[in-house]
C-alpha cells in the first residue's frame, strides 16, 4: 500500500513541473494528466513487479534449503561410510583371513552328528515277533541289515520257512526263513517290504563281555543278565553260557526265545535261548557263521536258476541268492540291495503284458504307502527280445521313516506272468544301480 501511493506523489510531482515555465520563459510541453485507466494499469504493473520479486525469492530460498539439506545428506553418508570403513578395518585385524583347510580342519569342521537314539528306543525298533505258521510258537527276531535279514533261534523255526511276523511298532509282514544251523541254534529270516535301522553284533569273546543286559518285551527298562558258566552239548556240540537274569520270576517265565541280549555299547552279544527250565545265552559269534555259509554260496559271480522255471541270471559276487519256488529272493549282505522275483503260472491267457503292467502297477500304488510316487511306464526288453513294462518308483513304507528307490518290471512269456522288484534304500541308489541292472540285463528266460 505504501509503495501505491508513493508512485501516485510522484507523478503529481512530474505533473507539477510539467506545468510551470523555466526562467528563460521557454514553454514546457504540457502532458495530460493520467486518468484513472493508466493509475489503474500502472498500479497492476506495480503490484506484477512484486509478485515477480517475490516469487523468484521464493524459488532462490527453496533451491538454498535444497542445498542445505542436499549438502547434510552428502555429509552423513560420507560419515556413514568412513564409519563402515573404520568397523571392516577393526573387524579385519580382529579376524585374520581365511586359510586353506588342512585334513585336520576338514575333519573339525564337518558338523556333529545328531544325538544318538537311547539303547532302549534302538532295541524296541529292531525286534521282531515271529510266528512260524506250521508251529505257531512265538519267538523274536532282531534286524542285523537295513534290507530286512533279521537272526533268531533254530528253536523259533523249527524249519518252518514261513512266518507271520510283526514289528512292535504294530508293522506286519511276510516272513520267511533262509538259513538254518541246528548245531549253533541260529537261523536267519527275511521280513518282506520291511526296512530296520540294524542293531551292529559285538563280536569279542562273549565270556569276556564282563556286562549284559535285556529288554523283556512288556517292560520299560534293561535286566541285568549276568553268565554263570560255560555250558557245551546244550544245543548240539556248541558251546553256549548258562545266565541269570535279574527278573522276576514271572517275567522270566514269559521270555521269548531269540529275544537278543546286548552289551553296555547297544551291540548283540547272543540270543535267549531256554531249555530244562535254565536259561542260555547262544554267542552271537555263530551267527558269522550262518553268514559265512550264505557268503561261500556266493562267493564269485555265478548263474543262479529257478528250479521251477526256466529263469536264470547271474549274481554278482557278495550277493545271495533264495530259491522260494515261486518267488526268488536275492539280497546283497553289504549293502540295502534285494531283487525280488514272483512267478504265476496260472495267468489269465487272454491279459496281455500291457494290462498285466498296469493292474500289478495299480496294486502295488494302492497298498498304503506312506509316500509314493512314480514316473512314466517304460517299454523294455527283458532276456534281449522279451517285452516288458518297467516303472521307476519312490517310496516309503508305512510307519518308516526310511525312503526307497527302485524299478519294477512287468511282463507275460509264454503264459508265465512275472513280477521283478529292484530296490535300495533312497541314499545307496547311485551307487546300488549299476550293480542291479548288470543282474537285470543277465536275465535269460528259455
Amino acid at each position: 500500500m505504501a509503495k501505491i501511493f508513493f508512485s501516485i506523489s510522484i507523478l503529481s510531482f512530474l505533473l507539477l513541473v510539467a506545468c510551470t515555465e523555466d526562467s528563460e520563459g521557454e514553454n514546457v510541453t504540457i502532458i495530460d494528466p493520467p486518468t484513472a485507466r493508466d493509475l489503474q494499469s500502472t498500479t497492476q504493473l506495480e503490484l506484477d513487479s512484486i509478485n515477480i520479486e517475490a516469487t523468484v525469492q521464493s524459488r532462490l530460498d527453496s533451491i538454498n534449503i535444497e542445498a542445505t539439506v542436499q549438502s547434510r545428506l552428502d555429509s552423513i553418508n560420507i560419515e556413514a561410510t568412513v564409519q563402515s570403513r573404520l568397523d571392516s578395518i577393526k573387524s579385519s585385524e580382529l579376524q585374520p583371513s581365511p586359510t586353506p583347510l588342512t585334513e585336520e580342519s576338514k575333519t573339525q569342521a564337518e558338523p556333529a552328528k545328531p544325538p544318538e537314539k537311547p539303547l532302549i528306543e534302538k532295541i524296541q525298533e529292531s525286534l521282531l515277533m515271529i510266528v512260524p505258521y506250521d508251529t505257531g510258537n512265538p519267538g523274536l527276531g532282531t534286524f542285523i541289515t537295513n534290507n530286512g535279514i533279521y537272526i533268531t533261534t533254530y528253536d523259533v523255526t523249527q524249519e518252518d520257512y514261513e512266518a507271520a511276523a510283526d514289528n512292535l511298532d504294530g508293522y506286519h509282514c511276510y516272513s520267511y526263513f533262509i538259513k538254518f544251523l541246528e548245531e549253533e541254534n541260529i537261523a536267519l529270516g527275511y521280513c518282506e517290504n520291511r526296512r530296520s535301522a540294524p542293531i551292529s553284533l559285538s563280536l569279542d569273546e562273549t565270556e569276556k563281555t564282563s556286562s549284559l543286559v535285556m529288554l523283556a518285551l512288556g517292560t520299560a527298562n534293561l535286566a541285568e543278565v549276568s553268565i554263570i558258566e560255560k555250558s557245551s552239548n546244550i544245543f548240539g556240540d556248541n558251546i553256549t553260557f548258562e545266565i541269570e537274569i535279574d527278573l522276576p520270576s514271572a517275567e522270566l517265565d514269559h521270555l521269548n526265545p531269540g529275544l537278543p541280549i546286548y552289551n553296555l555299547e547297544g551291540k548283540i552279544a547272543g540270543l535267549y535261548a531256554t531249555k530244562n527250565q535254565k536259561n542260555y545265552l547262544i554267542p552271537i559269534e555263530y551267527f558269522e557263521n550262518a553268514k559265512n555259509e550264505l557268503l561261500d554260496e556266493s562267493s564269485e559271480s555265478r548263474e543262479f536258476e529257478s528250479e521251477l522255471f526256466w529263469f536264470s541270471l547271474t549274481l554278482p559276487d557278495g550277493w545271495v541268492g533264495i530259491d522260494l519256488g515261486y518267488e526268488l529272493f536275492l539280497f546283497d549282505f553289504n549293502s540295502s540291495a534285494t531283487i525280488q522275483v514272483y512267478f504265476d503260472d496260472e495267468v489269465d491267457p487272454e491279459m496281455t503284458t500291457e494290462e498285466f503292467a498296469e493292474y500289478e502297477w495299480m496294486n502295488g500304488r494302492d497298498s498304503g504307502f506312506m509316500f509314493y510316487e512314480t514316473d512314466e511306464a517304460t517299454p523294455i526288453l527283458i532276456s534281449q527280445n522279451i517285452p516288458a513294462i518297467g516303472y521307476f518308483e519312490k517310496w516309503a513304507y508305512y510307519m518308516q521313516d526310511m525312503r526307497n528307490n527302485g524299478w519294477q518290471y512287468f511282463f507275460i512269456h509264454d503264459g508265465i506272468s512275472f513280477s521283478i522288484y529292484t530296490e535300495t534304500l533312497q541314499e545307496d541308489w547311485e551307487s546300488q544301480a549299476p550293480t542291479i541292472q548288470r543282474i537285470i540285463d543277465s536275465i535269460v528266460i528259455e
